[in-house]
């Protein structure tokens, strides 16, 4: 009898329909258990931007009387092949109608890889103060960097950072007096800076400009 049973079961065809329609069921699993995995992957978290920026103990005043900081020198990093660098100079706080940020030199150069990894290293899900300095104290740096969406700042002097700032911080500030700059033509800031212009001015309300004497 089981013999009979058994051959029986040996003879007859499974339905194919099921078996389809359970294919279908497990490609169409498949391939939203991709799009939905696509879909939470976070995607790795990375500097977009960032300013490093010499900033010196006066101000000047633009043709409208306008303050505005000193910048020593800016450097400009955005995630590209080139970088930005500028000079300023003290002597235009002496003048009514001085250059933005005093700046009047101006450079590029080429990133690298190395340098993107230094930077991303040294900030991605870091938590640092945004203050390293004493009170009083002249020229400082700032330092400005944007991560997705939100932008930070760390004001300091090179003696007071933590350890493990002083690797990112001397290596953009060599680049700087590096022989491979190329000059080129002028260009303006990275609207980084006004903001955190705007936010320092908040915090210390800029002197109103010098009287003007016109002579007679």
């Amino acid at each position: 009898m089981h013999k009979v049973a058994r051959t029986v079961l040996r003879g007859r065809k499974l339905p194919s329909a099921p078996i389809k329609k359970m294919r279908q069921a497990i490609i169409i699993l498949t391939i939203f258990t991709t799009i939905a995995t696509s879909c939470f992957m976070k995607k790795e978290a990375t500097v977009d931007k960032l300013i490093l920026a010499g900033i010196g103990n006066n101000l000047t005043y633009d043709s409208l009387r306008k303050p505005q900081l000193i910048l020593c020198n800016y450097l400009e990093y955005n995630n590209s092949n080139e970088l930005k660098y500028a000079q300023g100079d003290y002597k235009y706080i002496y003048q009514k109608n001085a250059p933005s940020y005093s700046l009047d030199k101006f450079y590029r150069l080429e990133s690298s890889d190395l340098i993107k990894q230094l930077i991303d290293k040294s900030l991605v899900n870091k938590p640092f103060d945004s203050l390293y300095i004493n009170k009083g104290e002249g020229v400082f740096y700032v330092l400005i960097y944007q991560i997705s969406d939100t932008v930070r700042h760390i004001i300091y002097k090179p003696r007071y950072l933590p350890k493990s700032l002083y690797s990112l911080d001397s290596t953009l500030r060599s680049l700087t007096d590096s022989s491979k700059l190329v000059k080129t033509k002028s260009f303006s800031v990275d609207r980084l800076l006004p903001e955190f212009e705007k936010y320092l001015f908040k915090i210390h309300p800029p002197p109103p400009p010098p009287m003007v004497i016109d002579s007679i």
